[in-house]
């Protein structure tokens, strides 16, 4: 492939994940959920989230210095928004290693989402009849295979304790635990595999 040919493919492929995927994308975590029969919840995350469209632009070349710092501010600033993070550390290449926490009631029609609705890694929704589900991002293979190809290798693992009554789930593995609740384990290694999902049951 020749000189000119490589870098028109990564300055495309870098552009393209800037407009696609305008969205943070999880590594290196640990999501950790606990709903009870009766709705009320606890949301973690441990890890890392990358802002793709300034990983792409720094992958592109055509950002860094004092612009590059302010974006990276910005970017901090805005999920300090959210004082449900305890922390929050830039690590360079646009991604930051954070600690999150939530807890509450779930409430029927309702969605909790993390980090947030139009850039979701994992949500809890419910309908009116206590119909609820969790699951993980998804995204489409074209798109995943476009992000593994820009260098974004996810890895980490969810986990939902529950004793609530489960309809259906895609769990990796489920360990039943001595205080009634069980335990499903999601290994996520890459980004094209189908996103976790497990539906409830809840006492409304």
């Amino acid at each position: 492939m020749g000189k000119i040919k490589k870098i028109f493919l990564t300055s495309f492929l870098a552009i393209s994940i800037a407009f696609i995927f305008a969205c943070y994308v999880p590594d290196d975590f640990s999501g950790d959920v606990t709903i009870d029969n009766n709705g009320n919840f606890i949301l973690d995350y441990s890890g890392i989230l990358t802002w793709t469209p300034y990983y792409a632009q720094m992958k592109q070349g055509t950002l860094s210095g004092k612009d590059l710092q302010n974006k990276i501010s910005s970017i901090k600033a805005d999920l300090a928004r959210d004082s449900n993070f305890s922390e929050i550390e830039s690590i360079g290449n646009a991604q930051f290693k954070v600690k999150y926490h939530r807890e509450g009631l779930i409430k029927p029609n309702s969605l909790i989402s993390f980090v947030r609705r139009d850039s979701l890694i994992m949500k809890i929704s419910t309908d009116k009849n206590g119909i609820t589900t969790f699951a993980g991002r998804w995204l489409t293979p074209q798109k995943a295979k476009q992000l593994e190809e820009a260098g974004l290798k996810v890895q980490g693992v969810f986990r939902v304790k529950t004793n609530a009554e489960v309809i259906s789930n895609n769990a990796n593995k489920v360990t039943n635990l001595n205080d009634g609740f069980k335990l499903f384990y999601w290994n996520v290694d890459g980004l094209s595999n189908p996103p976790p999902s497990l539906v409830l049951r809840l006492n409304f």
